[in-house]
């Protein structure tokens, strides 16, 4: 009886692991503006979906000042016997003069999946009268999706600009 309990447990167990496999593997980066006046600063977030968090490796932000982050989220839900997750990377960045600079792209690297998020073109414009701009909402989205490959199915990889 035990055998069986068992046997039924771990296919229980392997048949989750592959509907979590299933998913698609995403990664997103939306911005709060790319046009923002000298002295304020902007919002960055990047989300990273069905895909292990420490896979993440975020955009080299040397020549910025953060003011805040990152600030992290997790999130994971079972719906109908399928597994979804994400982890999303928030940043609070002032540019450090005026002129124009590029966030440079971020990645996330697994076993099966290789995604590179766009570089971000930033717009610093001069402020002599001192305006405070708070960040939008976030307005921009990029998003890189690539299927989880299937049997003998080669992954898709597509880039959309909301």
């Amino acid at each position: 009886m035990n055998g069986i309990k068992a046997i039924l447990s771990t296919g229980i167990f392997a048949i989750i692991a592959l509907i979590g496999q299933a998913q698609d593997v995403k990664l997103t980066v939306e911005i709060s503006g790319d046009t923002l006046l000298a002295g304020n600063y902007f919002e960055l977030k990047y989300t990273i979906e069905n895909a292990p968090a420490n896979s993440f490796d975020p955009p080299k932000l040397e020549r910025h000042h953060i003011v805040g982050g990152p600030n992290t989220s997790t999130q994971m839900s079972f719906v109908s016997g399928e597994m979804s997750q994400s982890a999303s990377y928030t940043y609070y960045i002032e540019p450090p003069n005026i002129g124009n600079y590029t966030i440079p792209p971020a990645y996330l690297i697994t076993d099966e999946v290789s995604l590179e998020a766009p570089p971000i073109d930033i717009i610093v414009l001069p402020n002599p009268e001192g305006i405070v701009q708070p960040p939008h909402q976030i307005g921009k989205k990029y998003e890189q999706i690539d299927t989880a490959p299937k049997a003998e199915e080669k992954a898709k990889r597509t880039i959309k600009k909301f």
